[in-house]
């Protein structure tokens, strides 16, 4: 009787094991171990992500950062401004990332210096946004045979690329944030890249409707003859380190003396050749030692 129980007790344990289930092999399969799960990261790399960015932005210099942060700035408050009732208007999108560099871009110079900027001081002009807006709007809707307005002083490129990546770094932020999903090709899209293009065409256009590349080549000589003895004597200080430089130095004092002191003179010396200039002595008052020059090599006919 003992026997046939303690049977029993065994056959009930045996009944109350999970079954298995059965798998099938084939030849040469090994058995699948069971999967390890690993712990859930999801709410851990925005933290990461943004504590890479903040570690960069200790590595920037402070007047970088006062640049980021300003317009920054700038940008939020032309989004409280045209965008007052959306939850989320400081979230980057490309229909109104394009408004407010359209107006960046049809603006005039900002004036430099001013008012110390604190933290709560207004960067966003509302009112010449509304003008500029209206204005370019009314010449598109009306006579286009008439020439397009133009601002008096407009931004240059350069004001253009530190907008742009002032938002490639803000894009970066709320990316880490998980505000944003939209990758950049989708914020900086095909009408902000004729805009910047825009601008870096007007630049030329500026230059030659008020003659700045004629005037600059003509006039460079002349807008030299403040510091004209400072390069002469920066030449002649290169030139007594050692002895093989020293020609060289001299070489070069000599041709600006006789190329842009001749300019300034109002004396030709069109093709002129070196060996018009033989003989030639010069002695400053300050020198102990007149400088003589002698060419030894002539050009056929001379």
């Amino acid at each position: 009787m003992q026997r046939l129980q303690r049977e029993r007790m065994q056959q009930q344990a045996h009944s109350l094991v999970p079954q298995q289930p059965a798998f099938f092999l084939f030849p040469g399969q090994q058995p699948q171990q069971p999967m390890i799960q690993p712990p859930l990261t999801v709410d851990m790399n925005p933290i990461l992500e943004q504590t890479v960015l903040a570690i960069q932005r200790e590595y920037t210099p402070d007047n970088s950062n006062d640049i980021y942060d300003n317009k920054t700035k700038e940008y939020f408050q032309f989004c409280d401004h045209c965008y007052p009732t959306d939850n989320y208007n400081k979230v980057l999108e490309a229909n109104k990332l394009y408004r407010f560099m359209f107006y960046q871009a049809f603006r005039n110079q900002k004036k430099r210096g001013g008012k110390r900027v604190t933290e709560n001081s207004i960067r966003f002009d509302p009112v010449d946004y509304n003008l500029i807006t209206t204005k370019y709007q009314t010449w598109m809707l009306g006579n286009s045979n008439v020439e397009p307005p133009e601002p008096a002083l407009p931004v240059q490129n350069s004001t253009m690329d530190q907008y742009k990546a002032v938002f490639r770094k803000l894009h970066k932020q709320q990316s880490a944030q998980r505000v944003t999903s939209s990758h950049w090709e989708q914020i900086w899209t095909l009408p902000l890249e004729n805009l910047h293009k825009l601008v870096k065409q007007r630049r030329q256009s500026v230059r030659k409707a008020t003659y700045a590349e004629k005037l600059e080549a003509e006039f460079a000589p002349y807008a030299a003859v403040d510091k004209y003895d400072k390069l002469e004597h920066e030449l002649w200080d290169r030139g007594r380190g050692s002895h093989r430089s020293a020609g060289t130095w001299l070489r070069h004092r000599y041709c600006m003396l006789h190329t842009t002191s001749g300019i300034l003179r109002c004396e030709s010396i069109y093709r002129a050749e070196l060996s018009d200039f033989l003989s030639l002595t010069l002695q400053k008052k300050e020198d102990p030692h007149p400088l003589t020059l002698m060419i030894t090599q002539l050009p056929a006919g001379k």
